[in-house]
């Protein structure tokens, strides 16, 4: 019973519907196995975690797992992307192209993660929008968003190497709406 909590706990949150339920059915079952004999039929109790265990499994079978997961990430994300929104409001385009370019980054980490694609840790962006856009079958996205992932990538570079005099800020502002866009596209 512990291991079926610590997996309903992992998994689904200790908040979730699941292991409220179902740690409620231990405490029930604690209780009757003061008083029934052990010999006896399955108990309420059981049955009850058999049903909130199925209901898990199917669950997770039919991707709610991953959805859980995607809405994490996505919100995740997006606080980093206020927070590059919020610099370059106040006359920080250098850094907010950094952080936008970090965003853009994980997210094309989480979608070879979803695809089952296999990347290293030290992969950079065009690599990996390479894998997602040219090897990926069917690839994950138009050669148009793989130009732009690259034009994308060069400012990244650009900001994170000093050469700011290769960018301006209506260059981040419009990479930081195209990024917003093309993670909640293809993480939701």
């Amino acid at each position: 019973m512990a291991s079926c909590l610590a997996f309903l706990g992992n998994h689904f949150g200790k908040t979730s519907e699941y292991y409220v339920r179902f740690q409620s059915l231990v405490k029930q079952r604690e209780k009757e196995l003061e008083t029934v004999d052990l010999r006896s039929p399955a108990s309420r109790a059981l049955r009850g975690m058999a049903e909130v265990i199925e209901a898990a499994k199917q669950d997770a079978e039919a991707g709610y797992l991953i959805r859980r997961d995607m809405l994490i990430t996505a919100d995740a994300f997006e606080n980093f992307l206020e927070q590059a929104e919020y610099l370059l409001s106040q006359n920080y385009k250098d850094a907010a192209a950094v952080l936008v370019g970090g965003v853009l980054e994980a997210t094309l980490r989480k979608m070879c993660g979803l695809r089952d694609i296999d990347i290293g840790a030290r992969e950079k962006i065009g690599t990996l929008n390479d894998k997602l856009a040219k090897h990926a079958d069917p690839p994950a996205y138009s050669s148009m968003d793989h130009k732009q992932v690259i034009t994308w990538a060069e400012l990244r570079d650009n900001a994170a190497h000093a050469h700011y005099d290769k960018y301006d800020e209506q260059n981040v502002a419009d990479m930081l709406k195209w990024v917003r866009e093309f993670a909640a596209r293809h993480l939701a």
